[in-house]
This record gives C-alpha cells, structure tokens and sequence, in this order.
C-alpha cells in the first residue's frame, strides 16, 4: 500500500508540475527531481515508522529512483505528446 501512495504522489507531482514545461528536457529534469525529493521523503518516513534504518534502504533507493523517474518519465512524456497535440486548441491551458 505505502508504494501505491508513493507512485500516486509521483504521479500527481508529475501532472502539476509539467504543465508550464514546453520542452522534453526541462520536464524529464523536473521528473528527475520529483523522483529524488519523493524517493528520500519516502525513506526518511520509513525510517521513522520502523525506528531503525533499513539494512537494505541503499538498495531500495535505488530501485524507487529508476522506478519513479521511469513512471514520471512516461507520464511527462504523454502529457507532453498530449499538449502538442492540443496546442492553440487551447484545452490543456488554464
């Protein structure tokens, strides 16, 4: 369940955050930061829910990085695919 709620998160951060971004560069760099921010949050929550630190956390950072650079490196992809398509339709601007 906590990793539901970690890539929701991912997720949502991703679609908030790329809508001012026009290029595929500056929204895969935002993607890599929202992976980096949501990945150490993550840890440091687990860290305080178990009390201890987690023999294998280097390992699970690791893995929560590509994962969710992946899952927000896709999802920036569509959205951007996504208002190209629409631009000067004018449907994905506030």
């Amino acid at each position: 369940m906590p990793l539901i709620i970690f890539f929701i998160f991912i997720i949502l951060l991703n679609l908030l955050l790329n809508k001012k971004t026009r290029n595929i560069l500056s929204s895969f760099k935002i993607s890599f930061l929202i992976s980096v921010v949501c990945t150490a949050i993550f840890q440091v929550l687990a860290y305080l829910q178990l009390g201890y630190l987690d023999p294998f956390f280097i390992i699970a950072v690791i893995v929560q990085l590509i994962s969710a650079f992946i899952a927000g490196g896709i999802i920036s992809f569509i959205f951007l695919k996504i208002k190209r398509a629409n631009d000067g339709k004018g449907q994905l601007d506030d």
